[in-house]
């Protein structure tokens, strides 16, 4: 019993899939206490009109709206639905790790790449949405259900506080656009630690 939980290889393939569901619930956290926080505030820095922040909100809410239907004939044809969901998260990270790295290369037209970009990254995230709940119902057993869900929910919150006061000293305190691009940095680099570190979900429950 001793450290058992810590050893994620001698865990059972369900409390593996529990482990790293709440390791991606605290990851979210960070994602939307860090760039889903401050996205349109680096966009008004660096010169965004009110059209342009504007778009920032609207153009993934219509690709969402547009490719929903698309997402789960896809998402329905998909004979591994674990690991085609795994392959699809990477994928949609990785638009974070792209827009903090974009200010060491352009310069021009910055603000519209950001827009196109935070728009294009909506049809990984609408894939998401369509295959995530399907997912669970896979690697989290029934019994075990509400209880992991409920523990989601409250780790969400509280990390998504934490991080988005954390984030918002370490933006006071650095130059721009260091600041932001340190904020979008860090957590592409958690995902991908926790990645490499086996972090996929595997199915347990028939």
């Amino acid at each position: 019993m001793q450290l058992r939980w810590l050893r994620i290889n001698q865990l059972s393939a369900v409390n593996r899939n529990i482990v790293y569901f709440t390791i991606d619930t605290a990851l979210q956290g960070l994602m939307m206490g860090g760039i889903f926080g401050f996205i349109s505030v680096f966009a008004v820095r660096l010169g965004a009109s009110n059209f342009m922040v504007s778009l920032l909100t609207s153009l993934p809410a219509l690709v969402m709206a547009v490719s929903s239907i698309p997402a789960g004939r896809t998402v329905e044809q998909q004979r591994d639905l674990v690991r085609y969901t795994n392959r699809v998260r990477i994928s949609h990270r990785a638009s974070f790790l792209l827009l903090a790295i974009l200010p060491f290369f352009v310069e021009k037209g910055l603000v519209e790449i950001i827009v196109l970009i935070w728009a294009i990254k909506s049809i990984p995230a609408t894939l998401l949405e369509s295959s995530w709940m399907a997912v669970v119902a896979e690697v989290i057993p029934p019994e075990r259900r509400a209880r992991v869900n409920g523990m989601r929910w409250a780790i969400l919150s509280v990390v998504t506080a934490v991080s988005t006061a954390a984030f918002g000293y370490v933006l006071d305190r650095l130059p721009f656009p260091l600041n932001y691009q340190i904020v979008f940095l860090q957590y592409r680099i958690s995902c991908y630690e926790l990645s490499i570190g086996g972090s996929v979900f595997h199915r347990c429950a028939s």
